[in-house]
């Protein structure tokens, strides 16, 4: 049928397209809009009343100006909030005092790790455990050098890398203070003798592996 003058011609939805249903959304005058004889639907709008009026949109750059708007208003309306990430636990700084010795884990030249009298001013024993998930790293005096494994029962100070597995850590619960746990071999940190500390086969009840953790 050919329009006559001064009558608007509007574009239906096809019969083998039915707008699609969105149960609580008010579509209002964004249900149908004919641009250029070409139907735009947002997604998820029911087909409005037969109140609704057509505009015809004359150019591209507004064509897309009103649906983006109509998008707009449908994600403010009927889309969840998305879950903000929580932050991660803030370090916790801390020196490492041995059960048995009576000592303060150190590192004394920015390489090794040993045993010296406790000093809680002192920055060679500053040290800050920071939670990695299921792990933890041990930094020094917030520089760049974590404790990690040396290989054989030895340990030593390294460029920090959260996914290395021979600096992962954990802080586990013992007698009288708390393992420190290395993940990647199963074995936690002792005192040997005098200054020394090695690795060795995880003891809850021997004093040399326990730490007292004072948070500095």
């Amino acid at each position: 049928m050919t329009a006559t003058a001064g009558t608007r011609r509007r574009t239906r939805f096809p019969a083998s397209r039915p707008p699609l249903a969105h149960s609580g959304v008010n579509c209002g005058i964004f249900g149908e809009i004919a641009v250029n004889s070409v139907t735009h639907v947002p997604e998820g709008c029911a087909r409005c009343e037969s109140t609704t009026r057509f505009y015809e949109v004359s150019s591209l750059r507004k064509a897309s100006h009103w649906t983006l708007a109509a998008l707009g208003a449908l994600c403010l309306s009927g889309s969840a909030a998305l879950p903000i990430a929580a932050a991660a636990p803030a370090p916790l700084e801390a020196s490492f005092s041995n059960v048995a010795a009576g000592t303060c884990l150190q590192s004394p030249d920015g390489y090794a790790i040993t045993l010296t009298g406790c000093n809680p001013s002192d920055p060679k024993q500053n040290w800050s455990r920071e939670y990695l998930g299921h792990s933890e790293l041990i930094r020094i005096n917030r520089t760049n050098s974590c404790m990690g494994h040396a290989g054989g029962p030895y340990v030593r100070l390294m460029p920090c890398d959260s996914y290395d597995p021979t600096q992962q850590w954990r802080a586990e619960a013992a007698d009288e203070g708390s393992l420190l746990h290395h993940m990647d071999t199963n074995t936690c940190l002792g005192h040997l003798s005098g200054s020394e500390v090695r690795l060795f086969p995880c003891d809850p009840e021997n004093p040399a592996q326990q730490w007292g953790l004072t948070a500095s």
